[in-house]
């Protein structure tokens, strides 16, 4: 399975038929939020519907999406169509994977339109979690994890400053689950492939400058990450 992971699009939607002209054998598109231009969070829906197009142009089989804390989350429940997976604060089985989302961000000094408390975050992907653990036995399942914004203390969480404003919910989270790669996004210059525990990190950085990431897994559960850059 071939997946590529992008996000913090901010309106720059057209580098995505950038990068699929460029990548073949791609099944699965997940997305960590941010594709709304700033400032403009009502063009969400119709950067969506751009998104889908251009990945069914190519004959993607799923576009996986959680929202960013720029984003309208209501326009992401309103894109109803079978390649769209939206799974902010769901799960859902995709091929040989099972994914689990939770978008927004940590509180910002910038008072955008999707934040959560680290206790709301907590919380809820608890609840995703034991939700999807009456669905299946998780400790034997390939489980990726999505969400927008990146675990604290890690590579993919530093500022310019140097210091680190990841979620201390979501590493928690990923310490006690273990997933077996966890996409973020969010904090831009730190694009990165680091490691909680055996837990695979990508911060693929914002598809906005044309960075994005692959990852080619195979049937013996390999798993080859790339960082690229258009």
């Amino acid at each position: 399975m071939k997946l590529i992971a992008i996000s913090d699009i901010h309106g720059y939607v057209d580098r995505l038929r950038e990068v699929l002209a460029r990548e073949n054998d791609v099944e699965v598109i997940v997305f960590s939020g941010d594709i709304a231009p700033y400032r403009n969070h009502l063009e969400t829906l119709n950067s969506l519907k751009r998104l889908l197009s251009i990945a069914k142009n190519f004959n993607i089989g799923y576009v996986v999406a959680v929202p960013g804390n720029v984003d309208y989350i209501n326009h992401y429940k309103q894109l109803e169509d079978p390649t769209f997976i939206y799974i902010h604060e769901e799960c859902e089985r995709i091929k040989d994977a099972l994914f689990i989302g939770f978008g927004g961000s940590t509180i910002t000094p910038f008072n955008t339109i999707l934040e959560y408390s680290e206790e709301d975050i907590y919380r809820a992907l608890q609840s995703v979690y034991t939700k999807c653990k009456g669905k299946t036995t998780l400790d034997n399942e390939f489980y990726i994890l999505v969400t927008h914004a990146p675990p604290y203390n890690t590579a993919c969480d530093r500022i310019f400053s140097g210091n680190h404003i990841g979620s201390k919910a979501i590493r928690s989270f990923i310490e006690y689950t273990k997933p077996t790669l966890a996409l973020c996004g969010h904090v831009h210059e730190s694009r990165c492939i680091d490691r909680i525990d055996r837990t695979i990190i990508i911060n693929p950085g914002p598809l906005a400058k044309g960075f994005y990431s692959t990852i080619d897994i195979d049937g013996r559960g390999n798993i080859n990450v790339n960082l690229n850059t258009l």
